[in-house]
């Protein structure tokens, strides 16, 4: 798993924080779609669209921001 950081505002805190939100790691999704001969790559594809719904999550609170 991979992990995305950013700076945003916490409305719970009231100030600026970490957020983050794991993201599939490319180098594994090519990993396992060249062993599995492109099967792999329907759920590749199929992680990348849950991980770019998934919210970022602040590293204090634990709150999810959109």
């Amino acid at each position: 798993m991979g992990i995305k950081q950013t700076s945003r505002y916490c409305k719970q805190c009231g100030k600026r924080t970490l957020h983050v939100k794991h993201t599939f790691d490319f180098a594994w999704g090519c990993l396992l779609t060249i062993l599995t001969g492109g099967l792999f790559l329907f759920i590749w594809l199929l992680a990348d669209v849950v991980g770019l719904i998934r919210p970022y999550r602040c590293q204090i609170c634990g709150k999810a921001k959109f």
